[in-house]
């Protein structure tokens, strides 16, 4: 049996189709809802888009109650898991779920910085609002997803912000000019989160934790 395909074209995501979209999620892979999500986050980050944004947070809504669904069937007794195929889809050169412990939640979500696939400032930063604030999906083992605390909690943030740190940290420290970009953007993204979440949230003071 071929492989349950999206009833929709990638670029025909629009208007006065979320309803249609979100009612067909739950027959869709996981990697795909994954794909639609990021591809929502950027229609966001988009203000010439502005005419599409109730249509794509209905969507990302509708995704993350998907995601939380499949959340309570795995953590059921008999856990869920979906019917195999027999067909084998040509490689695309896109990340595959065997690649997703490695990678992490925030790569995983459409993260990026840098020169070559790097996301743009407002497109980084709907995607960190977002991960701050929803319902993350059974992507990793428990163990690494509990590390993630709960939506809107300062446990949230702090994994966050110690993610994007040391991803900095490690570019840093292989004194590579090539990443000056991505060092310079991620630093921009924890003032983005420093000053939205952990000062104009929690109000914990500038005087706990600093950024260079």
């Amino acid at each position: 049996m071929p492989a349950v395909r999206p009833p929709w074209p990638p670029e025909r995501v629009g208007i006065g189709q979320a309803g249609r979209i979100v009612s067909a999620l739950p027959n869709q892979p996981f990697p795909e809802t994954v794909a639609l999500w990021r591809r929502m986050c950027v229609v966001l980050a988009d203000p010439l888009k502005e005419y599409l944004h109730q249509d794509a947070k209905r969507i990302l809504w509708g995704i993350e109650d998907e995601w939380e669904r499949r959340n309570r069937l795995l953590q059921s007794r008999d856990e869920y898991f979906r019917w195999p195929t027999t067909s084998a889809p040509r490689g695309d050169g896109s990340l595959t779920t065997g690649d997703w412990l490695e990678v992490g939640i925030l790569r995983i979500l459409g993260y990026q910085v840098g020169v070559h696939n790097g996301q743009p400032e407002p497109v980084r930063h709907v995607i960190l609002s977002q991960v701050f604030s929803m319902r993350l999906p059974p992507m990793l083992p428990s163990y690494h997803m509990d590390e993630w605390g709960m939506p809107t909690t300062s446990r949230r943030l702090e994994k966050m912000a110690n993610s994007i740190a040391s991803f900095c940290r490690s570019a840093d420290r292989r004194n590579d000019g090539s990443l000056d970009v991505a060092i310079s953007e991620w630093k921009a993204d924890l003032r983005y989160l420093y000053d939205r979440f952990y000062i104009g949230r929690f109000h914990f003071g500038r005087r706990i934790f600093e950024l260079e």
